[in-house]
């Protein structure tokens, strides 16, 4: 059996070179971790480069370091919750699967990059499990919605979440954070970055716990929750031209968790069940720039996991993924256009294990090497912006498919308008499970092909100067054919297997936000999303609720900053399966609001008090059908800035 440790082979191959270059002398460039008034201007994620974000027609959302540190969120889908177009499903209390969505599409349409590399989980269908993910070393995330195949390739059919980490930089500091809540909740972090000669270095631990709630409807039992990761970077100026940088992070978890009642309810039932999981990403990047007109980028990233259940005696299952990825990139640019060039080759392979049953045989040991040739073009002056981008991609087992991507923006009324509009054709290929199922009695369909959806937006922004207000608001339509039926019945065999649909399904609607700081103290933020979100059949999809929204109210002054939050996810449906006919029926589940409080104070220049209440109403709700979510949660913790 395969296992992820605390570093693979791959990973310390990765801190070999990571060593050796620690050995050449060279002039660290101050510049080249930009401080964040410049991030908050600039996005690494719309683009193969970085670019000033009004120079491009998507939909972006930037939540900077300021703004997670005034939330202080234990989970990260608490700060999901507020960005307009993004929809969340968690099943359970802390630590259970936690799926994000972006515009109605699925969550494994969605691609997540940790610090440029791909983190989407290879072994679990291709997607990310958010619950997994702890803030305190996040410095900046990035949300791009809306397709971006022609430039990340097919995960991103939907858009991409970048979670870019405390990155080592010109200035060294150290944080400590000890935390405790309610279901004996702990929490512990720490972050430092410092310099070796002339290297930068930032290093991170973080781990959580907690006894956890009672997910069933029925029962008692608690269902706990354990989190440890570490996270390191490293960046370094060789000399005038080359700059190396890599990173390290890996997570253990434990997640405890509920049976099914197959019998008689069909519903969850206490059970001890576990699930043990372990993941780890390393990416290294040699990077050219001859500051003229010129610039390189080799990089090879690594991303594996490790996910094992315990449930009943004999019955333990076991799941491992894992992703290799070198890409190259070439760009010319001059004062007003850049082309770039990308030749990019990868192979995922999973694994998984457990023992023959009734059900079948769930042993299986595949791969697949994909190779991809994309290009980029963005014109860029003053007041307009232009992007063009495609992607031709072969794949060993799929048809080969090709991606692109249109888009403008312009700015009127010396930058206080924007008006943008982008348009692309997205590819998603069919991950293992969706091919293959989880046991040999399910009738593989080794001959799926990939998902397509073609997509159009256009957004307006605008800006009152006077009155420190910023309103802004997204028009999008998306049409997904070739969509993937996992659980086709065939009656000749009795059996199910997946197939792709004929026809197109439809995700329309519009995201609006606002942005109101009416002093310098107090400021007002708010978002509203309206889905349309269709099966071929014209029925509401499950889990795509038609209405969100939130607002929230920030104070800051010297020593203290506030923030009240208040969210609303409407009424949205999903599917339940009960031992007895009709077997699946559509449910409804109910809208909820939910209210949060997040105060941090300053106690001296070194010590921070924080204190956070979410659900502060102990509203009771579902995301899943019959899965309890988490109620009031009480969080106070001690930030000290060691140095």
């Amino acid at each position: 059996m395969y296992h992820v440790g605390f570093l693979s082979n791959q990973f310390q191959f990765l801190a070999l070179l990571c060593l050796l270059s620690l050995s050449q002398a060279a002039r660290p460039d101050s510049t080249s971790t930009p401080e964040t008034n410049e991030l908050e201007q600039i996005t690494v994620t719309a683009s193969r480069l970085p670019v000033i974000s009004d120079k491009t027609g998507s939909a972006i959302t930037i939540i900077d370091q300021e703004e997670i540190q005034k939330r202080n969120p234990l989970s990260l889908s608490e700060l999901f919750r507020t960005v307009p177009g993004l929809s969340v499903s968690q099943v359970g209390p802390a630590g259970s699967l936690t799926q994000i969505r972006i515009r109605g599409a699925e969550a494994n349409q969605i691609l997540v990059m940790i610090d440029g590399i791909e983190a989407n989980d290879v072994s679990q269908g291709s997607e990310f499990n958010f619950a997994h993910l702890l803030p305190n070393q996040i410095q900046r995330i990035e949300i791009v919605r809306g397709p971006q195949s022609a430039i990340w390739g097919s995960d991103s059919l939907a858009g991409v979440i970048h979670i870019i980490t405390n990155q080592a930089g010109a200035k060294d500091n150290a944080v400590m954070q000890l935390g405790i809540g309610s279901q004996d909740i702990q929490q512990f972090s720490i972050s430092n970055r410092f310099h070796i000669d002339e290297t930068a270095v930032s290093l991170g631990l973080e781990s959580i716990s907690s006894r956890g709630e009672n997910a069933s409807r029925v029962g008692t039992e608690e269902d706990g929750y354990r989190n440890t990761t570490l996270s390191a970077g490293l960046h370094r100026q060789l000399n005038d031209t080359y700059h190396l940088a890599l990173s390290l992070r890996t997570t253990r978890s434990q997640t405890e968790y509920d049976d099914v009642d197959f019998i008689t309810t069909g519903l969850p039932v206490d059970a001890p069940f576990r699930t043990k999981s372990k993941q780890g990403y390393g990416g290294i990047t040699l990077s050219y720039n001859n500051n003229d007109n010129l610039s390189q980028h080799l990089r090879l990233g690594l991303n594996a996991s490790d996910n094992a259940n315990y449930t009943f005696p004999e019955a333990d299952t076991a799941t491992q993924g894992q992703r290799q990825h070198l890409d190259y990139q070439l760009s010319f640019h001059n004062q007003n256009h850049r082309f770039t060039g990308i030749i990019e080759t990868e192979r995922e392979t999973f694994e998984q294990q457990g023992p023959i049953s009734l059900f079948g045989n769930p042993n299986k040991n595949l791969s697949t090497l994909s190779r991809a040739v994309a290009s980029e073009y963005r014109y860029s002056k003053a007041k307009f912006g232009l992007s063009m981008s495609a992607r031709s991609e072969h794949n060993s087992d799929f048809q080969s498919s090709l991606s692109w991507r249109l888009t403008l923006a312009g700015l009127l009324n010396n930058g206080d308008t924007k008006i943008s509009f982008a348009a692309g054709r997205a590819i998603k290929n069919p991950s293992f499970t969706e091919r293959f199922g989880y046991f040999n009695s399910f009738i593989g369909n080794p001959d799926l092909r990939p998902e397509q959806a073609l997509s159009y937006e256009i957004g307006l922004r605008q800006r009152f100067q006077n009155l420190a207000l910023t309103l802004e608001g997204h028009l999008f339509s998306n049409h997904l054919k070739n969509e993937i039926n996992g659980f086709s019945y065939i009656p000749e065999q009795y059996s199910f297997t997946a197939i792709n649909e004929q026809g197109k399904s439809s995700r329309n609607g519009f995201e609006l936000s606002m942005h109101w700081a009416p002093t310098t103290i107090v400021a007002i933020k708010a978002s509203y999303t309206y889905l349309d979100s269709q099966e071929l059949s014209g029925a509401m999809e499950i889990r795509r609720p038609r209405h969100t929204g939130s607002v929230s109210l920030s104070y800051e002054s010297e020593n203290t900053q506030a923030s009240l939050s208040y969210i609303i996810t409407g009424t949205q449906q999903d599917d339940f399966y009960p031992p007895y006919p009709p077997y699946q029926e559509r449910v409804v589940l109910e809208k909820f609001a939910l209210t949060s409080l997040d105060v941090t104070h300053r106690l001296s220049s070194r010590l921070r008090l924080k204190l956070q209440v979410s659900n502060l109403l102990d509203q009771q709700y579902e995301e899943v059908f019959g899965y309890n979510a988490p109620g009031i949660t009480l969080f106070t913790a001690l930030e000290f800035q060691l140095y």
